[in-house]
């Protein structure tokens, strides 16, 4: 069947040669025949591609990357009719789902069906179309083919791994201090925002006596107007320039890093500020693990599609005089003037981590600038974590 459709732009031409120079009834009765064939045919696929049917069905709405869904789908036939070639194109074929979602070719004869469970691994977090694509059904002689395309897909959301760290090394002396207050200088004694297991630098009028005895563990309370600023991080969302899956890896491990310190900060109760650029300087907030939800649905579709450089945009917000506090940068992509932004900052008091997420293993080099950019950071008093595509986070950032 694969053949029949040039054999038959080979035939046409030579029949009609034959009755230009050879005119009678056995070259028309060829030429007849030839051309009624393939009109059967042709209506024959067109009444094929208006009787099928098809469910499909997915087993979850949203998962975490790595993890498998299940996939299933069935194509019915209820007529009196054979199917001689039916094929299945799914959503993700590429790279979204591992290169597991191939083209499934199969026949269908009269009054049955094919029913097809596929397990598939998300390999990339993000919102994705799941599911079948297209289908592709051809007549008798295999010459035309007849597509049915799927417009509202199944969707999925796939969300970047947590790696759960007991330990992070940062700056705990500006913890719960009235001079990194902000918008107020005084705390609403009368109003209590929340309540919260005790940290250290917490002072006695903010402990809970009552729920201290009832709970057996001390307990401390949190007053409204008192946005206490701890740790600040910046995303670096500026594009680069490798092909999309290599910058769908990167991408990748730079959001499950963030991920990773937000949930450690927000679970130990350490408010967060998270920074980044989309026409704009935005901003994302939270206090403690109620707010993890709100971070981890934007770290799920956050685009690095931007042109603003994390130099210039640590320059706009720093230009507000925040108080003193630890700044996190997320970034995978290192320059000198990076390093003059964050050592201006270090000049003024900000305690800084840098955690860099290298492609070294993308461009399968070193690169010397990347080396002494990083050594001069380390001289200069700045945390630094140098992660590869490949490392464990968990491994890196905890100890």
């Amino acid at each position: 069947m694969i053949r029949t459709k040039p054999i038959y732009l080979l035939i046409f031409p030579m029949i009609i040669t034959f009755i230009y120079f050879f005119p009678g009834k056995i070259p028309s009765m060829f030429f007849y025949t030839v051309l009624f064939l393939v009109l059967v045919s042709f209506a024959y696929g067109a009444l094929l591609y208006y009787c099928f049917k098809y469910t499909q069905t997915v087993d979850k709405k949203s998962i975490m990357k790595g993890e498998q869904i299940n996939f299933k789908f069935s194509i019915h036939n209820e007529w009196l009719l054979l199917y001689p070639c039916i094929k299945i194109g799914f959503y993700g074929e590429d790279y979204t789902f591992n290169r597991q979602a191939k083209k499934i070719t199969f026949t269908l004869g009269p009054f049955s069906h094919k029913e097809v469970n596929c397990q598939w691994e998300c390999k990339y977090r993000g919102d994705y179309p799941i599911g079948i694509e297209y289908i592709e059904i051809k007549d008798i002689l295999g010459i035309f083919s007849f597509y049915y395309y799927i417009r509202e897909p199944r969707e999925i959301k796939v969300y970047p791994r947590i790696n759960f760290l007991t330990q992070f090394p940062m700056n705990t002396s500006y913890i719960h201090e009235s001079d990194t207050i902000i918008k107020s200088d005084v705390e609403d004694m009368s109003s209590i925002s929340d309540i919260r297991g005790y940290a250290y630098g917490d002072t006695l009028r903010k402990v809970h006596w009552k729920l201290t005895a009832k709970k057996n563990e001390w307990m401390v309370k949190n007053y409204d107007n008192t946005a206490q600023l701890f740790v600040v991080m910046f995303i670096d969302l500026k594009k680069n320039s490798y092909y999309a899956e290599q910058n769908l890896i990167l991408e990748d491990q730079v959001v499950e890093c963030i991920v990773t310190i937000v949930y450690y900060c927000l679970r130990n109760w350490i408010p967060v500020e998270l920074v980044y650029y989309n026409e704009g300087i935005r901003m994302l907030k939270g206090r403690n693990s109620l707010d993890f939800k709100t971070f981890y649905d934007f770290m799920r579709g956050v685009k690095f599609n931007q042109d603003i450089s994390l130099t210039d945009m640590m320059s706009m917000y720093l230009r507000k005089d925040i108080p003193k506090t630890n700044i996190i940068l997320f970034t995978s992509n290192l320059e000198y003037k990076l390093y003059e932004q964050i050592y201006e900052a270090r000049f003024v008091g900000y305690d800084i981590i840098l955690i860099y997420i290298s492609p070294k293993e993308i461009r399968k080099k070193g690169n010397e600038e990347e080396k002494s950019i990083l050594k001069g950071l380390r001289e200069i008093g700045v945390v630094v974590y140098e992660v590869q595509i490949s490392d464990d986070i968990k491994q890196i950032l905890g100890c």
